[in-house]
């Protein structure tokens, strides 16, 4: 059995990096029938620079769509996965970099067993200076490694609760999987609605459709943006990503079994707290925001605890403090 495997890359502003995500994709050891890259609004030369590269690798598929305005994320990738015809799609962040056997090692799950819907490996994080000492699951995989695996060869089928397992965080990198179209069509795409953690709220949607595959490879290079990462106001919008990544998972898990209801709802109320703290050492404005999100969704005791509003007032003091010294951190 022969399956094609496509390419989706979603880009924003990425004329420094898409060249170098193209010549990753263009030497896999098993090389995709189809390529699509669109360009999400960018204000700088993203477009030349993916036309420069298909007039320099003529007859490899790419092709290069456009959007205009910017319309998010999730909105990019769904673009490129309803473009692509292959059954078989790898993600692609046009910052990132597949590995050479990429392709050929993740997709050989899916080939072997139809029931796998989607297979992974591991991505190695990278900066500026250099690799981090940690690789992505070395990070984040705890729920993997405490999963109950079927061992093949040159993979694993995980069992048990998967879905549940992946509640607390997302263990599958983006620029790390193959799916199977099919499947992502029946899960919606990309929620439109998050402009953040989208990934995390799709993987959980797939993993109620069917059974994933883990590749042990390092299977892409996933690269760190320091300044991106840093700050009360990254760390307040990635905790209202999650929040609302599991409130959308308790309207799904409706008609689920009680023991994903339960976690679904464990692990809301430890969100729930996260936003809280961050919106607090955020503003006064950020915690009156969660706040009013938080009673909405049932959670009113937790937005009225004073010790929230005392720590927002303390910060928004220091914070005066620090502009009046001209403290510069």
């Amino acid at each position: 059995m022969s399956l094609q495997v496509g390419v989706v890359i979603p880009a924003f502003n990425a004329a420094d990096f898409i060249g170098q995500a193209l010549d990753s994709v263009a030497a896999q050891t098993l090389q995709p029938a189809q390529v699509t890259v669109v360009n999400d609004g960018s204000t700088d030369n993203t477009s030349d620079i993916v036309r420069t590269w298909m007039k320099a690798h003529p007859g490899f598929p790419v092709a290069l769509l456009e959007h205009y305005p910017n319309q998010g994320l999730s909105r990019t990738r769904n673009r490129a996965i309803e473009a692509t015809f292959t059954e078989l799609i790898a993600t692609l962040d046009a910052d990132d970099l597949f590995l050479p056997s990429h392709l050929e090692r993740l997709t050989e799950p899916l080939v072997r067993e139809p029931d796998i819907i989607l297979a992974f490996g591991d991505t190695q994080e990278f900066s500026t200076n250099g690799d981090l000492p940690e690789t992505f699951l070395t990070r984040v995989g705890g729920a993997l490694r405490a999963l109950e695996m079927t061992h093949r060869d040159g993979y694993s089928i995980l069992g048990g609760p998967v879905f549940r397992s992946l509640l607390p965080g997302n263990y599958v990198p983006v620029s790390g999987m193959v799916f199977r179209r099919d499947a992502a069509m029946k899960a919606g795409l990309y929620d439109p609605g998050l402009t953040r953690v989208e990934d995390r709220d799709f993987i959980l949607r797939m993993a109620r459709i069917g059974p994933f595959a883990f590749c042990p490879v390092i299977a892409a290079r996933k690269r760190i943006h320091p300044d991106n990462i840093s700050g009360r106001k990254y760390h307040r919008l990635m905790a209202e990503g999650a929040f609302g990544v599991l409130i959308r998972a308790r309207a799904w898990v409706k008609d689920g079994s009680l023991d994903d209801r339960q976690r679904v709802e464990e692990q809301l109320e430890l969100a729930a707290r996260e936003l809280l703290y961050y919106a607090s050492v955020t503003s006064v404005a950020a915690l009156s925001s969660a706040a009013t999100e938080l009673r909405y969704h049932g959670f009113a005791r937790l937005a009225l605890q004073p010790w929230a509003w005392l720590r927002a007032c303390w910060y928004h003091m220091a914070d005066d403090q620090n502009r009046i010294g001209g403290d510069p951190s």
